[in-house]
């Protein structure tokens, strides 16, 4: 295309966004506005989620393995009792939520009310740790903190999850918002990544990330500000769904277990979102590669942005792709371009960072459109389900998703405690461990290599799923049809 030609186009979206500010265009149900102030409230939604990332229960965390000290075994009990804690409260949280039904909807007002304890707990696990404690004091309190930062941030999150998926019936315009949202969304965790490594290098020099000051200064203000900002989404979006007249009064657990077997769609995001936790388990040692291999703690903020920034293409492609494609093409694409560059990364990593570095970046670059392309097949998949039984089931959807996801958690972290105890990362016969071994190559390096591995079998097994998918955007298009009639229907009939 032309320069004349790029002008007029940008021009012309320009105009549209302006057209369309206040309300929608036609044939579509959202206005401009109201997915900016979606997209910008996500930023704030994001970074509260990013808190749990940095807090993680694993070896590879720095502030719970390299600060307080605890082994890989201490950190595998601590990640597990928390999983189990995980699974046990989805059903619960499932129906407390398909329940909700409040002037704001279903799933708004957790955008407030799951907000404090994600608050509470970063404080908790950054301030009220002594540092000097004995290892099993410091367990204790750091499962307390870290499990009500995580039962808030789970409903929190998925608040932010759902709403996506009922902000619009319409599935082109859903996944268009979907891409903008999770582009401008994700802004909140790179600023986390760039700034507090660097923050922590210029106030507390080479010891840097490895001081608890650094977490107890940026951690609770990034959280505080982060929920804030996501108030917003929940004052000025709306929840569009079609809901025929005759409705159940409450929807049981057992309901939500049964909707999810009876839906291979769901099943298929399910069965990738456990191995996409060990796939996705390789980036992880990147932290240990700048901090112990290149000895800087300012390239461990510098070059996993850049290296994020590779989901940028794919997340405001991933509309365009599933269009082109569809759910079960781009889907089996996708995870393959993982397998190849696993296969990469294992044949080159110990030849330099540059390596490791680049096919992190195309695994990265394929990871970019997966998030889209599983919750836009969900969003999809409860509309052909409440075709079919008349009733709406998302929370309990996305939780036992996410119930996958945790055992696909609990898989990793048992494989990495293993591989790392196995080749000399463990605890010494004080019980504390020292995180210094992993600047010797010959106990860094194997471990890495079996990482990588582990996580190869599991891209393999995120792409076979995909081969059963069977929605696509022209059978969802005659669903929504479907439904509309039976909206129609049932209001004749009501007159």
């Amino acid at each position: 295309m032309s320069e004349q030609g790029l002008v007029l186009k940008a021009k012309t979206a320009l105009t549209d966004v302006k057209k369309y500010w206040r309300a929608p265009n036609e044939g579509n149900y959202v206005s401009n506005r109201e997915i900016a102030v979606f997209s910008g409230g996500g930023i704030g939604v994001k970074t509260v989620n990013a808190m749990v990332s940095a807090i993680q229960m694993t070896s590879t965390s720095l502030l719970v393995g390299s600060v307080y000290k605890l082994s890989p075994s201490d950190l595998f009990t601590l990640f597990l009792i928390t999983n189990v804690i995980g699974i046990l409260k989805t059903p619960v949280v499932s129906w407390l939520v398909d329940n909700t039904n409040t002037k704001i909807g279903k799933f708004r007002p957790y955008l407030l009310w799951a907000g404090f304890p994600c608050v509470a707990g970063v404080i908790g696990m950054t301030w009220f740790v002594p540092l000097d404690a004995p290892p099993l004091t410091k367990m204790v309190l750091i499962g307390i903190y870290y499990n009500v930062l995580c039962i808030g941030q789970g409903m929190y999150g998925n608040a932010y999850i759902n709403l996506s998926q009922v902000i619009s019936p319409n599935s082109a315009e859903r996944s268009k918002i979907m891409s903008i949202s999770e582009f401008v969304a994700n802004l909140g965790p790179s600023i986390v990544n760039i700034v507090l490594p660097i923050f922590a290098n210029i106030f507390f020099g080479d010891e840097g990330l490895l001081t608890i000051e650094a977490y107890r200064m940026l951690l609770p203000a990034f959280t505080i500000a982060g929920f804030l900002l996501g108030l917003s989404v929940r004052a000025k979006t709306e929840e569009r769904v079609i809901r025929p007249i005759e409705t159940r009064e409450k929807v049981r657990m057992a309901d939500g277990l049964r909707q999810f077997t009876a839906n291979r769609e769901f099943v298929i995001v399910a069965i990738s979102k456990f191995f996409e936790m060990i796939k996705n388990s390789t980036s992880s040692f990147f932290g240990w590669i700048c901090l112990y291999q290149m000895k800087n703690s300012a390239m461990f903020g510098i070059l996993p942005s850049i290296v994020a920034f590779a989901n940028v293409p794919g997340m405001l492609l991933a509309p365009a792709l599933i269009n082109r494609f569809g759910y079960r093409k781009l889907g089996v694409t996708l995870f393959s371009m993982n397998t190849a560059t696993l296969i990469i990364m294992l044949l080159t990593f110990r030849r330099g960072v540059a390596f490791y570095v680049i096919a992190l970046f195309l695994f990265t670059l394929a990871n970019g459109p997966q998030y889209i392309l599983q919750t836009s097949l969900t969003a999809d998949a409860l509309d052909q389900q409440q075709l079919k039984t008349n009733e709406r089931v998302e929370s309990f959807i996305l939780n036992i998703q996410g119930v996958f996801g945790i055992l696909g958690g609990i898989a990793t972290m048992f494989s990495q405690t293993f591989i790392f105890e196995r080749f000399g990362l463990a605890a010494d016969a004080n019980g504390m461990t020292s995180y210094d071994v992993l600047a010797d190559a010959a106990i860094r390096e194997p471990i890495i290599s079996a990482g990588i591995a582990l996580a190869l079998a599991a891209s393999v097994f995120c792409v076979l799923p995909f081969f059963a998918s069977r929605m696509t955007k022209q059978k969802h298009g005659e669903i929504i049809e479907k439904l509309q009639d039976l909206v129609r229907d049932q209001e004749l009939a009501g007159n």
